[in-house]
């Protein structure tokens, strides 16, 4: 028994002194962050959104306050504006902020001497995130090289910071009546697919004098001068769709077309064509052979830079005159409207020949005309 009982005490003794090591020694973060990781996401339901506050109306009904997401962008390029699908493709870093409570551990005692913020993509199908999408987006991707490019990052008081890096394409509605002297107003509109605004509010994120959409200095687009800025605004109001009112965000980009490329390959060499065709002038009338050749091959100069022109507009006409397309309900009713006139003269045709045909057999010897003429009462017609 006395070999046990020593044993015993020795293994009492080593505990205590890798406890008191333990003490004396500084924190391991790594296990840290793991303890924290798996605290804040035990219990953790991440189909309810983060709720600020929440109060208890005189009927008993809890009324919760919205969510407020901020949002911010930066602009790497614009690649392409293609004019016949109206449409023009971005790359950037879409960013949202918003806080959850529920992630918070700057409250815990165990917790709360490590301020640093803790990076949890692997977290991300756990996570609530806001269902935000574009309105005029056609269609786009989030870049995987080499891995998915996004990032999560929870701050100790529960602030997330959701980052992506995507290319989209938006589709953008221009008007061409002044080309290739126009200027195009395109745009992005940011919005919510599910949440009113009751439930959730996209804002502009502002730090100070920095534009929340902010655009790459050095960005260089074909056949089009760079904005120099985007303008953001707030279009919630007037956003109400039949299922409910949701928040609306919008980035303008004003794009300038540049002229140069238009200068020298179709206005410059039009004139030259049209200066040469003024050696008619000076060729002899009996030397018809040239006249003719020459004033075909300006007509076929002519031709092929119109073609080239049309080459790289949209195949419909509508957009480059300033006449109002008619709508459907105007169509209808100029129709509605000429089926009724047609409707009340062939009324009083057949009234006229009713009463013709029984005005041929009077009793007396008047013509015809002069029957069906006063037969008629004006009434009738």
């Amino acid at each position: 028994m006395a070999p046990a009982r020593l044993l015993l005490v020795l293994l009492a003794v080593l505990l205590a002194w890798v406890q008191v090591a333990d003490c004396g020694a500084a924190p391991n973060y790594t296990n840290i962050v793991d303890r924290i990781v798996f605290h804040i996401f035990r219990g953790y339901n991440k189909h309810q959104r983060p709720v600020p506050a929440s109060r208890q109306k005189p009927d008993g009904t809890i009324e919760e306050d919205s969510t407020d997401v901020d949002v911010n962008m930066k602009i790497l390029s614009i690649n392409k504006v293609d004019v016949i699908n109206m449409e023009f493709t971005l790359d950037m870093y879409l960013r949202q902020f918003w806080k959850d409570t529920r992630l918070r551990w700057d409250h815990y005692k165990d917790f709360s001497f490590y301020n640093e913020s803790i990076a949890i993509p692997a977290k991300k199908e756990h996570l609530w995130l806001p269902d935000l999408f574009f309105r005029n987006g056609k269609e786009g991707y989030l870049h995987k090289m080499t891995q998915p490019n996004y990032l999560i990052r929870v701050e100790p008081d529960g602030q997330i910071l959701y980052s992506q890096k995507v290319t989209m394409k938006f589709s953008c509605q221009m008007q061409l009546q002044t080309f290739p002297m126009d200027t195009q107003t395109c745009f992005v509109n940011i919005g919510s697919y599910g949440y009113t605004t009751r439930n959730l509010l996209f804002k502009w994120k502002r730090d100070g004098l920095k534009d929340p959409v902010e655009l790459d200095g050095s960005m260089q687009i074909s056949e089009f001068n760079a904005p120099d800025f985007a303008e953001s605004h707030d279009c919630t109001q007037g956003s109400a769709t039949s299922t409910g009112s949701y928040a609306c965000l919008k980035a303008i980009f004003k794009l300038e077309r540049q002229l140069g490329s238009y200068l020298s390959g179709t206005y410059i060499p039009a004139i030259l064509i049209v200066a040469v065709s003024w050696l008619n002038f000076w060729i002899s009338i009996e030397a018809v052979p040239a006249r003719v050749s020459l004033g075909l091959l300006t007509l076929l100069g002519i031709l092929t830079q119109g073609m080239s022109v049309i080459n790289n507009l949209p195949r419909t006409w509508s957009n480059l005159s300033k006449k109002p397309k008619q709508t459907t309900t105007s169509v209808r009713r100029r129709l509605g409207s000429r089926r009724r006139a047609w409707t009340r003269t062939s009324r009083r045709r057949r009234r006229r020949s009713d009463c013709c045909s029984y005005a041929r057999k009077p009793l007396n010897s008047r013509g015809r005309s002069e029957i069906c003429s006063a037969s008629v009462h004006p009434r009738v017609l």
